[in-house]
């Protein structure tokens, strides 16, 4: 697999160039809860001096908002992204009227969301999204707070219908079940870095943190073996037998 490009979009929305000189890159991505880019480049990198407040990262298709990075002139030499966010989370900044209720499909559900979500500046958050092919499920959501909530934490809602909206840029799917079974096998030694087992008996939970979900990119590597958002995946661990869960 090629190395993927990393596109860099100046503050104006021009795309200033692209490279494949990063390392220490890494994408997260979790369901309905965070989707985040982190990387660095050398201060030689000639993508350097686009790194700033208001700039946008694209990598696999998908764009990132600049959040914050540290620059290092000295023996490190290296200029690091420590955290951009994927561009769904600025419908932080639509808020929807209290108590306000949803009803209908996902799809009907998730236009009504933009239609009534509004900034600071009474922008409609439809002005920025759109809503993609969704069909199949019907349900009502209703924030049911006294005060205004966030649109996405609106669509967060939808969760809890069975529904998993998924974000490709600026257009919203649903519903979807994202990830598939890839008969993939992480284990100690080959690529699982780390993993957290945790049984909480009051919520009646169970959960592992594998460190392997998750893309990873050297300046001259190919990516190791990863699991994205929603996979089945199989771990061969030291201290438990064979497992089988979700990455979620």
């Amino acid at each position: 697999m090629d190395k993927p490009k990393i596109y860099f979009y100046q503050p104006s929305g021009t795309c200033a160039g692209r490279t494949t000189e990063y390392f220490e890159c890494v994408e997260i991505q979790e369901l309905m809860r965070q989707w985040s880019l982190a990387f660095s480049v050398t201060n030689l990198n000639p993508m350097r001096s686009y790194i700033q407040r208001g700039a946008v990262y694209e990598i696999h298709g998908q764009k990132f908002d600049h959040k914050r990075f540290t620059r290092n002139s000295g023996s490190k030499n290296t200029t690091s992204v420590t955290m951009a966010y994927h561009v769904c989370r600025r419908l932080d900044n639509y808020t929807i009227p209290a108590g306000y209720a949803f009803v209908g499909t996902a799809q009907e559900i998730i236009s009504d969301i933009f239609d009534q979500a509004v900034d600071a500046n009474g922008v409609k958050a439809s002005t920025q999204f759109s809503v993609g092919t969704c069909s199949g499920v019907s349900g009502s959501y209703s924030p049911g707070n006294t005060q205004p909530i966030s649109a996405y934490t609106a669509i967060q809602g939808l969760v809890s219908l069975g529904v998993e909206p998924q974000f490709d840029n600026f257009t919203v799917n649903a519903p979807v079940r994202w990830g598939a079974d890839r008969g993939m096998t992480f284990k100690f030694g080959r690529n699982l870095a780390d993993l957290d087992f945790e049984d909480d008996a009051d919520q009646n939970t169970t959960t592992y943190s594998l460190d392997a979900a998750r893309r990873q990119y050297a300046l001259d590597a190919t990516p190791r073996d990863y699991a994205e958002c929603g996979d089945t995946v199989r771990i061969k661990t030291i201290c438990l037998a064979r497992i089988s869960a979700r990455n979620v």
